[in-house]
């Protein structure tokens, strides 16, 4: 087909043409590549660069690790603005399609959503170390806990109202809109046996009591420390050795290595 047009700062990413922002903690830069694994621009400005986020509007976070604060980035990779008074070092940080972000903090055992302008939308306190979470339309909240080989979803309270026991500790758990042709679901990495997974989950729950069944999506990403399941089935990882993205059959279509990444968001392609 015709290659996609080039960007324009500030405007929004062309359909399919998605990137992806790298956050190299060992390096102390921020980089955005395109689809094919390309380059575009570089941010230095950080000491310490860890998770990050984007929307389509251009904006992008990155958090810097060392100050415990946010740094927005514009589309041509420039520092536009610093969101301080975060009350504490997140685990995850993920964009929500309104353009607010879900954050995690294991070490005050607090979820929360935060505004485009920094404000707290709302927070709550659950029991354990929440180490990822992701909203879904019902406004369910999927949360990984530390070392608990589930992943629990609580109401906007705080109260837990359903649970999936895995055979491993969960790791960047991501709401999917349409994982399956039947329902939309979760799909999460188990670092410690090197599986990824999608689970379709069901708006109604089956009247036999029926567990929702995983599905093996791709193996031999063991201590993978970052995923993101792209809308075409192909699937992006990093590790310690570097990126990889995968097609939906598993083989490889590009990778970067000595990437030691202290995040990775995916752009343009979908948010929870």
């Amino acid at each position: 087909g015709a290659p996609a047009a080039p960007a324009v700062p500030g405007a929004p990413v062309a359909a399919g043409a998605w990137r992806v922002l790298l956050s190299d903690l060992a390096r102390g830069v921020v980089v955005e590549c395109d689809r094919d694994g390309r380059e575009r621009w570089s941010f230095a400005g950080t000491r310490f660069p860890g998770l990050c986020c984007g929307w389509n509007d251009s904006r992008r976070w990155v958090l810097d690790h060392d100050e415990c604060r946010l740094v927005e980035l514009n589309e041509a990779g420039r520092s536009v603005a610093v969101w301080a008074g975060l009350p504490g070092r997140p685990a995850s940080l993920r964009a929500l399609a309104d353009g607010a972000a879900i954050a995690a903090f294991p070490e005050l055992g607090v979820v929360g959503v935060v505004e485009r302008t920094g404000v707290w939308r709302w927070t709550f306190r659950c029991l354990g170390r929440p180490v990822d979470a992701v909203l879904d339309r019902q406004e369910r909240v999927w949360v990984a806990l530390g070392a608990d080989t589930r992943i629990t979803a609580f109401d906007r309270a705080g109260q837990p109202i359903q649970q999936l026991d895995l055979p491993a500790r969960p790791r960047s758990v991501q709401w999917l809109e349409a994982a399956m042709p039947m329902d939309a679901g979760l799909a999460y990495l188990l670092p410690d046996l090197g599986q990824f997974f999608r689970v379709a989950l069901p708006r109604e729950r089956s009247g036999d009591g029926a567990a929702p069944l995983p599905q093996l999506v791709q193996a031999g990403g063991r201590n993978a420390r970052f995923a993101h399941w792209l809308a075409d089935g192909g699937l992006l990882f990093a590790d310690a050795v570097g990126v990889r993205c995968l097609d939906r059959a598993g083989r490889l279509v590009w990778k970067r290595d000595g990437d030691v990444a202290g995040g990775i968001a995916v752009i343009g392609d979908r948010v929870e």
